[in-house]
């Protein structure tokens, strides 16, 4: 047989022979095929087929050649990790080109790496990079090249790309230990390399062929979908359908841009194929991306990465929350009330990274295992923090610390979580036996390459050969299918644009006739790819989707014979609108239930109501969330605590206020001080504060302090101005009371209370945020907070004192005779002309008892119209989504609020 003689890939290793593929998940792919065509013809025992992807036969003739002692072989051939270590290193050092930033050569690396394999590939010499550099990018591209190679050279090294090209010079393929007969699939075009290669290997005596799938014929269909959704979820559901009633048959979906729509794919295809997969991991995963995810994103390696991170340094809270409640560490299930504790602790921390020791501090009692684990892991850090060592030595301490950590757990893993911690041991090991190429690191600097490795390395776990296979144009060369759904055949990506490398110089490029580089080559490799596709399967499916983020679409030009079947299945069943068959058969099969009426029962008359005064401000404007907030005591999860995020901030002026008012000289108001003398008293206040949420002993918090300072002492001082107008009253802070409105009893606490040195109080609220008196005038007094203190303690007036960045506002309602500028009349407020304080008083008593008697009742309303609380966390209990949208209430006039 020739090099370009076309068989199977049964018939190659049925002689014996090797089959080298372009990819992974093809040689998966072939090696099930192989499998499954022996058990056909009844053997129960047959040899392992003896296919590789290409960078793993490199790899074994590598080996070979070294054991045979050959030149080629003295060089040491880098793994593809190695390989990025040097290249980092290259861009590193080269100052000039601006990559000195270890950051920005991240960020280029991969673009730079691609480059190199194009250049390997395509038989374009480092010498004519240099001549025919026709920009700053492709000159520094050049002086990157040359500097690779020089190291390379220096250090007697070889990566995959250069050893494949040297492979292919004479002499050198004749001198391994090898099979007489070679198989290349999934190699689409042939690159100048490969074909070297293959011609090389021929002379030595080895018979090449290009394995072929088996031609297909069968059912054609045309689809035009409404969007590129509607179009994932019509394929899925073909394939369920084909995947359930050809069981061991291969099934697959091609999608154009899987890299970027990867994790939406895997969505819809667990969602379609394994509905309820949320709830319950499916025994045998339904469905294999060629896209992976990264490796540092599975949970399990996310968490190991955590780990390590912690112990070396600080984390966000993101982090540090994943690992308190994380089942990867030992201990998780009998201590998982305490951890979930010790997470909330630290929710309220304001903290903007958490170091370890915090951790420690909120773990406390709650959960003393994990405390004792993370002491044990810490000890074990202490002695090498400061060392310099090899990555072998810095894996075996990883090791360690993990271990002691309590990583990976003591539950069993799954499929998926087992085949994670594998690759992650496998990173590591790739990772120690690159001494050679990194030298000595520091603890720092090894966890960030190992941390880069796991988040640049793509790990999809393997799957059953019968799942559906949901790949790129790419993976699918080379495979057959039973049945195969290809999407995203429009015309804007079949043929796609010209994509030229732009580290390349062009006219390089072109004149290697990479297909990526001119418009006429890509679409020559384009006609080629569908024209393989049409005899890739029985049953094949070509659809595009009628509109592309917004903007419609048209089909490919290589449609164009086809389109008279468009729109063939549109009412087929099983498609979006149905669901899966599974559903619709348990749907079908259902029966309405008529359930008896059960309402909550009474709140018990008098008795005490958690919460205080945000019962009723609930039940004003959505009953069921007070419902589930106050009777089945659902409190939402708390965001994060963040140093001067608005919350902090607020509860920062709040305690300010309260202390500084306690102060005797500012206990008649801050009008009664002067200015010189309020800024003597302000500071040892602030700083008593400040020390509670930003304490000296934190360099970040304690950064922040004098801004902060800053901020309040202006704010306090703007305050001041708005007292000078005022005197004659007592200020109170911080005023706790127990009161009881219709059958509710509540303990209350007021922000602030003026006692009038001529009788009476007023109530007065601090407000950091954004707030409007509106809310007061209106049927379900939805701010009713102060109309609240003012019922029950028979009050002159309410008042809330906005505290803005830029302004302090006084705004209320009350009696006329207080003469405070800012507070409105009732007659003014709610523009009834006969309308007096105590009729607003007795107006606001009939409200609030009517809202305390909804709840004590146990009203669980939702209103449609104002659907902001019901919504989030609680969306699952309220089932707001599941109630038709209805109009917004209409908005009062806010008579001066701040907006």
């Amino acid at each position: 047989m020739a090099v370009n003689d076309t068989v199977h890939s049964e018939a190659v290793l049925a002689a014996g022979g090797t089959v080298i593929t372009a990819t992974h998940r093809l040689a998966r792919h072939t090696r099930w095929r192989y499998d499954r065509a022996q058990e056909s013809a009844g053997r129960r025992a047959w040899p392992s087929p003896d296919v590789l992807a290409l960078d793993a036969w490199l790899r074994r003739t590598w080996e070979s050649l070294t054991l045979g002692d050959q030149p080629l072989a003295r060089r040491r051939l880098l793994s593809e990790d190695e390989a990025r270590l040097v290249w980092r290193r290259v861009l590193a050092q080269d100052q000039t080109g601006g990559a000195g930033d270890d950051q920005d050569a991240g960020v280029i690396l991969p673009l730079v790496a691609s480059g190199w394999h194009l250049c390997q590939a395509w038989g374009i010499p480092a010498a004519a990079l240099r001549v025919e550099a026709d920009s700053e990018d492709s000159r520094a591209f050049a002086r990157w090249v040359a500097a690779y190679e020089a190291e390379l050279d220096r250090r007697d090294w070889i990566d995959n790309d250069g050893f494949l090209t040297r492979l292919g010079q004479p002499g050198h393929a004749g001198g391994q230990e090898r099979d007489s007969l070679l198989g290349l699939a999934g190699f689409e075009p042939w690159t100048p390399a490969l074909s070297t290669l293959a011609g090389s290997l021929r002379e030595a005596g080895v018979t090449v062929v290009t394995v072929v799938p088996p031609a297909r014929s069968g059912g054609r269909q045309i689809v035009a979908a409404q969007d590129e959704t509607d179009e994932l979820t019509r394929a899925c559901h073909w394939a369920a359908r084909h995947a359930s009633t050809e069981s061991g048959t291969s099934v697959g979906i091609v999608l154009a841009n899987l890299e970027r729509e990867g994790d939406r794919a895997r969505r819809i295809a667990l969602d379609i194929l394994a509905p309820g997969w949320q709830l319950r991991e499916p025994a045998t995963r339904p469905a294999a991306l060629a896209a992976g995810r990264q490796l540092s994103d599975y949970p399990i390696v996310f968490c190991a990465l955590a780990v390590l991170r912690v112990l070396v340094a600080e984390v966000t809270f993101e982090q540090a929350s994943f690992l308190l409640r994380s089942c990867y560490l030992a201990g998780a299930e009998p201590e998982r009330a305490g951890r979930a504790r010790a997470e909330l602790r630290l929710r309220r921390e304001p903290l903007e990274r958490v170091p370890l020791g915090a951790m420690l501090s909120v773990l406390g009692e709650e959960a003393p295992r994990c405390a004792g684990q993370w002491r044990a892991a810490e000890a074990l850090v202490a002695s090498v923090r400061q060392r310099r060592l090899h990555p072998s030595e810095w894996v075996a301490h990883f090791s360690a610390w993990l271990g002691a950590a309590g990583w990976p757990g003591d539950r069993g893993l799954d499929s998926e979580e087992y085949q994670a911690a594998e690759a992650w041991q496998r990173l590591l090991e790739g990772f120690a036996g690159a001494d050679d190429v990194a030298g000595q690191l520091s603890l720092q600097a090894a966890l960030g390459i190992l941390a880069r490795q796991a988040r640049d390395r793509s790990f999809e776990p393997e799957s059953a050969g019968s799942a559906v296979q949901i790949l790129s144009l790419r993976e699918a060369a080379g495979q057959d299918f039973a049945a195969l759904w290809v999407c995203g055949v429009t015309a804007d990506q079949w043929p796609p644009p010209a994509r030229p490398h732009p580290l390349i110089p062009l006219v390089l490029q072109q004149d290697a006739n990479i297909p990526a580089s001119a418009a006429a080559t890509q679409e020559a490799r384009t006609r080629l790819s569908f024209a393989q596709l049409l005899v890739a399967a029985d049953q094949l499916v070509l659809s595009w989707p009628s509109v592309q983020e917004g903007t419609e679409t048209l089909p490919s030009p290589l449609l164009n014979s086809w389109l008279l079947t468009a729109g063939e299945m549109a009412s087929a069943p099983g498609t979006a609108e149905n669901g899966h068959p599974d559903r619709s058969l348990i749907a079908n099969s259902a029966t309405a239930e008529a359930v008896s009426r059960d309402p909550p029962p009474q709140w018990p008359a008098g008795a005490l109501v958690p919460g205080g005064s945000r019962v009723l401000a609930l039940q004003a404007v959505c009953p069921a969330r007070a419902f589930v907030e106050f009777r089945l005591r659902g409190a939402p999860l708390e965001a994060p605590a963040r140093p001067l995020d608005l919350a902090t901030r607020g509860k920062i002026v709040h305690r300010l206020l309260e202390r500084l008012y306690r102060v005797e000289e500012c206990s008649r108001g801050l009008g009664q001080v002067t200015t010189e003398r309020l800024h003597a008293l302000f500071t040892p206040v602030v700083s008593g504060v400040l020390n509670e949420f930003l304490p000296v002993r934190d360099p970040y918090l304690a950064g922040l302090r004098p801004g902060e300072s800053e901020r309040l002492l202006a704010l306090v001082l703007t305050l001041r101005d708005l007292e000078v107008e005022r005197s004659g009253f007592q200020v109170l802070t911080e005023v706790g009371r127990e009161v009881s409105v219709g059958p509710l009893r509540l303990r209350i606490r007021l922000d602030r209370l003026d006692r009038l040195d001529d009788g009476g109080e007023l109530v007065i609220d601090y407000k950091t945020g954004r707030f409007s008196p509106a809310g007061w005038k209106r049927p379900r007094l939805p701010e009713s907070q102060l109309p609240l203190y003012a019922v029950t303690a028979g009050s002159r007036g309410v008042a809330v004192i906005g505290l803005r960045p830029r302004s302090v506002k006084l705004q209320g309602v009350g009696d006329p005779a207080l003469g405070i500028s800012g507070i409105k009349s009732p007659a003014a407020f709610f523009r009834e002309a006969d309308l007096d304080w105590s009729d607003t008083l007795r107006r606001w008593q009939l409200q609030l008892d009517s809202l305390s008697g909804e709840f004590a009742a146990g009203d669980f309303r939702v209103d449609p119209a104002d659907r902001l609380w019901a919504v989030g966390q609680f969306a699952g209990l309220t089932r707001i989504h599941e109630l038709p949208p209805a109009a917004d209430e209409s908005e009062e006039p806010d008579d001066g609020a701040d907006e």
